[in-house]
């Protein structure tokens, strides 16, 4: 069993996930790690934290997924992202999964033990 450390990030306006400043026709359906580093790093500076040369604050972000959550009383559901090698899967599941992009913890389980999901 893995066990994972979970920052929900709550945004509270709207916001454009882009990879290019100029071009906001496009947007991105997933804010990716670097990007969060940066970001952080970015408001560190900005407050007067002393940036380490080497730019590693002892932690790292390995990974932004989404998550579902319909009120605060509710339990979230984590999403992540189906594995992209699928050798050792049938073609049958290897055909219902094709445009899936992610999947809840629990199919995701199921997903890499080869067990249905559907």
């Amino acid at each position: 069993m893995v066990t994972f450390k979970v920052y929900k990030l709550c945004f509270t306006s709207p916001l454009h996930l882009g990879d290019e400043r100029a071009d906001y026709d496009k947007t991105l359906s997933i804010y990716h790690s670097d990007s969060m580093y940066a970001a952080i790093t970015a408001v560190l500076a900005n407050i007067g934290y002393d940036i380490p040369e080497t730019g590693d604050f002892g932690f790292t972000i390995s990974s932004l997924f989404p998550y579902y959550q319909k009120s605060k009383d509710d339990e979230p559901v984590y999403f992540l992202p189906k594995i992209k090698k699928q050798d050792n899967f049938s073609p049958e599941i290897r055909k219902k999964v094709k445009n899936i992009k992610w999947l809840d913890i629990d199919s995701f389980n199921k997903y890499i033990n080869g067990e249905q999901i559907f």
